[in-house]
């Protein structure tokens, strides 16, 4: 168990085999974690144990049911007395028996993580500052990247870079040193990276979820950031 993690008041943590709860974690009241099983096939029920994962932050509902190789993904959260066989994506909410997705758990739209930039967002919506109604516009400023608090020059890393219709496309030409392309999701996530050492014109064509992404091309001496919108 990570830090800030718990395991509620009769809930079981049958460990056969591994058991990872990380950081954040929540397994409620008499949930089973339960990483053993049996091979039917033999008449002995030969004993198999597989992990189970629970993800960052994710939540467990009390008297669900983790079956063994399941992994929970972070801020993901599985409905009260639900039984769940198959692996659950981050930010997830599954509930029944068997487990199936019923909806989407609101992203955070602050990160804080050592490996990975520091990022605030201005959200302005028709809501109550935490959920937006339906048909808020999310209005953004720029947005800044902080590395280790010291200043990163956006001038000299000259390139040319435009998104359109869920592509991006870049101009490398005037580029002299190696470069470093991520994409990250607003958990924080790096969904894509890339290092560029020819220096064309090249076209990324992104398969991501709908939603902001952050680009950050960084080289040795400088780096440039956007933001990108997949429809």
């Amino acid at each position: 168990m990570k830090h800030r993690a718990c395991l509620g008041e009769y809930a079981n943590a049958y460990s056969l085999g591994k058991i990872k709860i990380l950081e954040g974690a929540t397994i409620a009241q008499e949930a089973y974690l339960c990483t053993g099983t049996h091979d039917f096939n033999y008449p002995s029920l030969q004993l198999i144990t597989k992990p189970i994962t629970i993800g960052k932050n994710a939540f467990i509902g009390a008297r669900a049911m983790i079956l063994p190789g399941a992994t929970i993904g972070d801020q993901a959260i599985v409905g009260a007395m639900s039984v769940v066989s198959k692996d659950v994506p981050d930010h997830q909410i599954v509930a029944g028996n068997p487990a199936k997705k019923i909806g989407e758990r609101p992203v955070p739209f602050t990160y804080f993580n050592n490996s990975t930039p520091e990022y605030i967002l201005l959200v302005l919506t028709s809501g109550d500052s935490t959920v937006a109604v339906n048909g808020s516009q999310l209005l953004l400023d720029d947005l800044e990247l902080i590395y280790s608090s010291t200043s990163v020059n956006e001038v000299d890393l000259n390139i040319d870079s435009r998104f359109w219709e869920n592509v991006l496309y870049v101009d490398f030409s005037n580029t002299v040193d190696p470069v470093v392309l991520q994409v990250f999701d607003l958990s924080g996530k790096n969904v894509y990276s890339n290092y560029i050492t020819d220096f064309t014109r090249k076209e990324y064509h992104f398969d991501f979820s709908k939603g902001l992404y952050l680009v950050n091309f960084l080289s040795k001496s400088a780096s440039k950031t956007m933001k990108i919108i997949m429809q």
